[in-house]
């Protein structure tokens, strides 16, 4: 098994709240981290940010809205600033739907292996996972429901920005460092992802996101958020691991990601309980978060015991890449877990 070294992680400053039961404040109510609720998640500021770029207004919402749609693999919204690609499908549980027959019934050692036949199929851009038995499966509702719910309310946070802004995207297909068992090059394709208006550009009236130099590649994201519901934990933990470890990967990629989210619902005996939040920066791993080492951090939201016992995630303007004087302009972006779970229809 891969180990990942700790030693180059470079966390930004994390405030974990204690004290109190019950549920969160809002950060403008908790200007003290010190006196913050248990039930909120701090995460602090970044690093500088080297240029000042504005864009024209903050940018409208996802495409593909309606409940249970099933939207093409490119759907590009209209608008300023969006695109969004979840395949929301009929079904759920390991929904057999949509896939190939040449992957129907066969078993993948690893997601790379996957990865490799899919190229040799021509669908190298289609989302398939892979569950705890190594099948391939199509993502089912609980899991459509969660990253859903994650990107609409990245999309309102977003909304709320004034002058700056940056991206919001779930089709990314992000190249990290290392090679598949064929010799290609390896990917991970977070769920929910954030790019900071210095790695996009406009296209007319659109804003995309830019390209690596001679490639077709997208640059990194600067934040992305992964949610899993049925997929195992040993999977789960080494995406996130690739993604922050070895990101960044090529020629004018612009940085690595600066933090990823990994949203986790807990299962036992076939039913959800809770839900497990994985904050882990750049250069770390989630045993830093478990462990607690670096700055990282991991909190449980304990549905199945005490539902009303909230946990909020929250990243700041200066997680996201936002500094200094500009972070004043920024608020907290927050996202509670048990909104997501009812959302998600979790349970």
């Amino acid at each position: 098994q891969k180990q990942y070294s700790t030693s180059n992680c470079h966390p930004m400053s994390v405030v974990i709240p204690s004290g109190e039961e019950g549920g969160a404040r809002s950060n403008k109510e908790v200007e003290d981290p010190s006196k913050a609720t248990n039930s909120s998640l701090l995460v602090g500021s970044g690093g500088p940010v080297e240029k000042e770029l504005s864009f024209a207004s903050p940018l409208s919402s996802g495409c593909g809205d309606e409940e249970k749609k099933k939207e093409s693999p490119d759907c590009t919204d209209t608008r300023v600033g969006v695109r969004s690609s979840i395949m929301v499908l009929q079904g759920g549980h390991d929904d057999h739907s949509g896939i190939p027959r040449a992957l129907v019934g066969r078993h993948f050692a690893d997601i790379d292996t996957l990865h490799d036949e899919l190229e040799l199929l021509g669908l190298s851009d289609s989302k398939f996972i892979l569950n705890g038995d190594g099948l391939v499966t199509m993502p089912g509702d609980e899991h459509n429901g969660g990253t859903r719910f994650i990107r609409r309310t990245l999309d309102n946070y977003i909304k709320g920005w004034i002058g700056e802004w940056g991206f919001v995207d779930c089709d990314n297909s992000q190249e990290i460092n290392k090679l598949t068992p064929r010799g290609r090059q390896a990917r991970r394709e977070p769920d929910v992802n954030f790019w900071l208006p210095e790695k996009c550009e406009f296209s007319g009236k659109m804003m995309k996101v830019r390209k690596r130099p001679g490639t077709k590649v997208d640059v990194d994201p600067d934040v992305f958020f992964q949610f899993s519901w049925g997929n195992t934990e040993p999977r789960e933990f080494l995406a996130m691991n690739d993604l922050l470890t070895l990101g960044g990967f090529g020629a004018g990629n612009m940085g690595p990601p600066r933090v990823g989210v990994l949203v986790k619902v807990r299962r036992e005996n076939d039913s959800d309980v809770g839900i497990d939040v994985y904050k882990v920066f750049s250069g770390c791993t989630v045993a830093d978060a478990i462990a607690g080492n670096n700055g990282c951090t991991h909190h449980y939201y304990d549905h199945q015991n005490h539902p009303n016992n909230d946990i909020k995630v929250v990243v700041t303007a200066g997680e996201f890449g936002y500094s200094g004087f500009l972070s004043r302009f920024y608020s907290n972006f927050e996202m509670s877990l048990r909104e997501l779970w009812d959302y998600a229809s979790l349970g």
